[in-house]
């Protein structure tokens, strides 16, 4: 029978599994938009200018917006749709992430075709939340560019509205509500909901109905969490909670805290706990150690 130092090296090892499962799709996420974004402004050199950078040529000018248009949409979905997709694929290593974290346990894990068509419609939506937050800054690129060449608005300015939709700024490491900031919370946050949404699967058909809330407690921990880290609730109690906190974007099942929380649900039976309701996890040092 699985003990605590058992479930702790499962938590360990999902910990590790899903920090650097972040890290890469943040990394592919911001790589692809530094690539779309030199993409695109390569493209605006079709716009004719005066000697002052102003846009003139209202006909002309016009037309050529129309064809950085239609390259515009073919490069969001060769430079980044495409390769969120890819990403996506990548998100079948949570299913054998799971089955070995199950094995600390001497759980047994198995998925079926059922599992499998639900993990797909899931991973399907996360494809669509990024057509989602992309389709809405590319408007945003393409009805700027048509303003400012009917305006007769500075070729700068075009610059500055296709920065503004996709990474905010030239500077490395600046952040904003463009579309780099959103897809960096969405690439961080599906994996994490993601993972809870196939666990939650592989439970109940283990029979596994008790969840402890695992993860490290920081200066920046939301008080949700920092009231329920070390707990065991069982599924209905979770459910149960529909009140709101800060960050909350969803149910505590999937969401936990809210948006960017790295706290997650391990999965646990009575018996494991030594009769504990709540385990002392403070000197596990999840997000602090080195990463596996």
């Amino acid at each position: 029978m699985a003990n605590i130092d058992d479930i702790r090296s499962a938590v360990e090892a999902m910990d590790a599994f899903l920090m650097k499962r972040q890290d890469d799709h943040v990394k592919r996420v911001e790589s692809a938009l530094v690539k779309l974004q030199k993409d695109i402004l390569n493209k605006l050199t079709l716009l004719r200018t005066n000697k002052k950078g102003q846009l003139e040529g209202i006909r002309l000018n016009l037309k050529n917006a129309q064809k950085i248009h239609r390259r515009v949409e073919e490069l969001f979905k060769s430079d980044f749709t495409n390769e969120m997709r890819a990403l996506i694929k990548d998100f079948r290593s949570v299913n054998a992430a799971i089955s070995r974290s199950y094995k600390y346990l001497d759980e047994a894990t198995e998925f079926t075709d059922i599992d499998n068509n639900a993990m797909k419609v899931l991973r399907d939506g996360v494809y669509q939340d990024y057509i989602e937050i992309s389709g809405t800054k590319k408007q945003q690129i393409i009805q700027s560019m048509y303003d400012l060449v009917v305006g007769g608005g500075d070729f700068d300015d075009v610059v500055t509205a296709v920065q503004a939709a996709l990474t905010g700024t030239t500077r490395p490491g600046a952040v904003g509500r463009n579309l780099l900031a959103e897809a960096r919370t969405l690439a961080r946050d599906s994996i994490m909901q993601y993972q809870q949404e196939v666990n939650h699967l592989v439970a109940e058909e283990i029979g596994i109905k008790h969840f402890m809330y695992v993860g490290d407690i920081m200066a920046t921990t939301r008080d949700f969490c920092r009231k329920r880290v070390g707990k065991v609730y069982t599924r209905n109690q979770i459910d149960s909670w529909t009140f709101k906190w800060s960050g909350k974007s969803g149910p505590a099942y999937t969401h936990r805290g809210g948006y960017n929380c790295r706290h997650h649900w391990q999965g646990v039976r009575p018996e494991w706990l030594e009769g504990k309701k709540k385990l002392d996890v403070a000197d596990w040092n999840l997000e602090q150690r080195e990463k596996g």
